[in-house]
């Protein structure tokens, strides 16, 4: 149950914000009582561009999962699609050395693409971000997204049965052993091929998780972050 205990460790003393939605997503999510799992395009892309801008600025850590698409991409895409392409990847080479995590442009740029934030919430700086989205979201679309939306499928086909069974009793546990509170609404979690660096991460009210990263020592390493934002909340209480 490696998946689910990460997917728990991410969300226990997570901040929930308001993120009132800013238009009627493309796709439809899967509930459980307590999570709300997606497979979007636009936030995929988005997270698939920051990957791919980092490995070609040679700033993409070895243990990040490979991007097998890089190595292929022009003999799949057509010239006027190349072209298109590459001139998205450049604009989001502003992204090159930026946290997902914690930088609050490209926080940004993820709740546009998630659709519960306007074009407007993004600082001016980083709306180019948005724009090479929308440029090359149909290319995607065509190319990668039916092999990716197939694999955040299948993960959160796997994941929700079990999620459902024991949701309820693992976070009256970790409540209990970490003296927090869990959320009071269900946390939308952006189930995408390339999430970051190390597969997952929890920010702003939402949760971004790999569908492709193994359950291994990485999901352990993730799980453990949740939790030690768990201790710094109880001690500042």
């Amino acid at each position: 149950m490696p998946l689910i205990s990460v997917l728990l460790g991410l969300t226990f003393g997570l901040r929930v914000v308001g993120l009132a939605s800013a238009q009627e997503p493309t796709s439809a999510a899967v509930a459980t009582a307590r999570f709300e799992l997606r497979s979007d395009p636009r936030v995929a892309l988005h997270h698939f561009l920051v990957d791919w801008a980092s490995a070609d600025a040679g700033q993409r850590p070895s243990y990040a999962l490979r991007l097998a698409e890089r190595q292929q991409w022009r003999s799949v895409l057509d010239a006027d699609e190349q072209h298109a392409w590459a001139r998205a990847v450049e604009a989001y080479g502003a992204t090159v050395g930026r946290n997902v995590l914690f930088d609050p442009g490209l926080l940004a740029v993820r709740n546009w693409a998630a659709h519960v934030r306007t074009r407007d919430a993004i600082p001016s700086a980083d709306r180019s971000l948005a724009d090479a989205v929308d440029a090359v979201l149909p290319i995607y679309r065509r190319h990668w997204w039916p092999a990716h939306d197939a694999s955040n499928q299948a993960w959160i086909r796997a994941v929700v049965p079990t999620l459902g069974k024991v949701e309820a009793e693992v976070i009256t546990r970790m409540e209990a052993a970490y003296g927090g509170r869990w959320p009071s609404v269900r946390i939308p979690v952006d189930v995408v091929v390339y999430a970051n660096a190390v597969g997952a991460y929890s920010a702003g009210g939402r949760l971004t998780i790999s569908s492709a990263t193994p359950s291994t020592a990485t999901w352990s390493a993730i799980s453990n972050g949740g939790n030690r934002s768990v201790w710094r909340r109880r001690g500042a209480s």
